[in-house]
């Protein structure tokens, strides 16, 4: 996954599909993120920006400063932080927004079920429209906006 900015995660079914999501493009092997890591990863995006000592100040629960800086390293050799050394200490930023991984996620997930012969996109799309509780009118509004945009972008690249 290629990404370039910030973001927040926070859902467990979120963290979950992380663990299987990130492969090293430098090296091409894949890597699982933890409870931690997930942890780490989320305040870093809040913060924009984070020394070691602005998330061990900003976790739940005490953690070790060595034990956030081997995360933050983690994180880094995995392509997901981006670190510059600023005095003495490194200074983290996030390699992605929530955005970019939410849609690799969402395209992970539609692959694998597609893949499955017993399912079809259309199945998927059907079942996630169909769990919208029908009170959120909000949320099926902004599902018809996309549905429409996407039916503009997919016209214009047809005519190109």
């Amino acid at each position: 996954m290629e990404c370039n900015s910030r973001g927040a995660v926070r859902s467990s079914v979120f963290q979950s599909f992380l663990s299987r999501l990130f492969t090293n493009e430098k090296t091409g092997r894949q890597h699982a993120l933890g409870e931690l890591e997930c942890a780490v990863l989320e305040h870093v995006w809040t913060l924009n920006e984070a020394t070691v000592h602005d998330v061990v100040a900003r976790m739940e629960r005490p953690l070790a400063y060595t034990t956030i800086m081997t995360t933050l390293d983690r994180l880094y050799r995995k392509g997901l932080l981006v670190r510059l050394k600023r005095g003495r200490a490194f200074v983290y930023t996030a390699a992605c927004t929530k955005q970019d991984v939410q849609r690799e996620i969402a395209r992970e997930l539609v692959n694998e079920i597609s893949a499955d012969p017993l399912h079809s996109r259309s199945y998927l799309l059907s079942f996630l429209i169909d769990s919208v509780d029908p009170q959120d009118a909000e949320v099926l509004t902004k599902l018809e906006a996309a549905i429409r945009d996407k039916r503009r972008q997919a016209k214009r690249e047809d005519k190109e």
